[in-house]
């Protein structure tokens, strides 16, 4: 009877093989490839802007609490200190009362106000506000302070209280002084009179404070909004040589008040929404403004009689020019506005740069940093400051110490790393430096190798030397 066999496999009753592999290329084979990682590289808005009084620079603030000094006249960052993450809130610059140099503080939204020490790269006597948030800071007009006096800043806090802190000539940090007044609400804006005699304040009660900084009291009270509409909140302010007061608030309306009776000189409406910024020019002659619209808008006082009702027509966008009454034998009337940025305007300020000439410099939410020539504002365009990392302003001059043709004749990466050792060990390498519009070399110093030194350390450096 035939029985069913289970058919063989065909590995059966035959050897186990090993499963071979392809063999891999000799590595004299393998191509020598690049690999590179990228810095993910991630801009942060700008939220403050100030122009140091006395020099072309700028101190810029950044919502991840970074800081940056620009040197506006070779258009160079020259100093970056890395934040710790709190937003700045506001900039400003003080004069120190023994040595007339003039020093950075900043205020963070954590009420935090410290001191910038550009050539450390770091804060330095931080101080608590005792009110919140500081929400502006300005620093007392140069020209106001005594000889030997503190210079006082002025600070709007989240409590709606305004604050006097001190900078005492060669104390590190600012010290609370008093406090001036408290308003209802939070104290956005503060501003002083360029003689310092008078300081305002604003917030979100929607009244603009005229204070007398020397015993705190209220000298004038202004409501900013409508009276017809809900209270609005005064962004910012700003008071020209003649008095004038500037507001800029959440209805997006740049006004102009007569800052003896409180009367409303000027309304314009060129923006569609919140007023951030407002600054004038050096000369108390012009206004820029700027904020949610990024359309930053020049405003000038002009002699003679304007129309009470001004209608112009620009990029498409039709704005209504509304004055009444006179300022200083004229009209503030709207110019032109430029609208380079593609985002909120958070900050604003002029840059002097000596002779006669100044930039205005804008940032905001799109990290931009754009600048523009204030006395030709209608003929040239804005420029774009570079953002990205910029080269290190000291280079070392290796290729200058011996032919270049002998090193780039080696084969070997080994051979001509050597060479460069040998070189570095005959004649120390040149470093050249630049700082604003000169140039430097310097001769790095020689390394000597101390007659002391143990036996272990003599082993260790020439395994270092190959």
């Amino acid at each position: 009877m035939g029985t069913k066999r289970r058919p063989r496999s065909l590995n059966e009753d035959e050897p186990e093989q090993e499963l071979s592999l392809p063999l891999q290329p000799p590595l004299q084979h393998c191509i020598a490839l690049h690999r590179s990682r990228h810095w993910a590289w991630s801009p942060s808005t700008v939220v403050a802007i100030s122009a140091c009084p006395a020099a072309p620079l700028a101190a810029i603030g950044y919502e991840s609490g970074d800081l940056e000094l620009w040197d506006l006249v070779h258009i160079t960052c020259i100093q970056r200190i890395v934040g710790e993450g709190v937003e700045i809130t506001a900039l400003t610059w003080a004069c120190d009362s023994l040595d007339g140099s003039w020093r950075t503080f900043c205020a963070a939204l954590d009420g935090s106000l410290a001191e910038v020490q550009w050539k450390a790269g770091k804060l330095e006597a931080s101080t608590d506000s005792g009110a919140g948030a500081i929400w502006s800071l300005a620093a007392q007009p140069a020209a106001a302070v005594s000889p030997g006096f503190a210079h006082s800043l002025a600070a709007s806090c989240d409590d709606g209280s305004v604050r006097i802190f001190h900078v005492e000539g060669g104390e590190t940090g600012a010290h609370y002084s008093r406090t001036l007044a408290r308003l209802q609400g939070r104290a956005l804006a503060v501003a002083w009179h360029p003689s310092g005699s008078v300081l305002v304040a604003g917030g979100a009660d929607g009244c603009i404070h005229v204070l007398d900084p020397s015993n705190g009291s209220e000298h004038l009270r202004i409501t900013a909004g409508a009276a017809t509409t809900r209270p609005v909140c005064v962004w910012r302010l700003a008071v020209l040589p003649n008095g004038t007061i500037v507001s800029g608030d959440s209805d997006g309306a740049v006004q102009f008040w007569d800052g003896r009776f409180g009367s409303l000189l000027h309304r314009f409406t060129q923006h569609r929404a919140d007023i951030l910024a407002v600054v004038p020019a050096p000369d108390g002659e012009s206004i820029f403004a700027s904020g949610v619209d990024p359309a930053v808008v020049l405003f000038r006082h002009t002699q003679g009689d304007v129309p009470n009702t001004v209608s112009s027509k620009s990029a498409g966008e039709q704005g209504s020019t509304k004055a009444s009454g006179v300022s200083g034998g004229g009209q503030w009337v709207y110019t032109h506005h430029k609208r380079p940025h593609s985002h909120d305007v958070r900050a604003m300020d002029v840059v002097r740069l000596g002779g006669g000439r100044a930039v205005l410099l804008s940032g905001g939410v799109d990290t931009q940093l754009i600048a523009y020539p204030v006395a030709s504002f209608l003929e040239e365009h804005p420029a774009r400051l570079s953002k990205c990392p910029q080269r290190p302003m000291c280079h070392l001059a290796l290729g200058a110490l011996a032919g270049s043709s002998s090193m780039q004749q080696q084969q070997h990466q080994h051979h001509h790393h050597q060479q460069q050792l040998q070189q570095l060990q005959e004649q120390p390498p040149l470093l050249l430096c630049a700082q604003h519009d000169v140039l430097d070399v310097w001769q790095v110093a020689r390394t000597v190798a101390n007659r002391g030194t143990s036996k272990q350390q003599q082993q260790q450096q020439q395994q270092l030397n190959g």
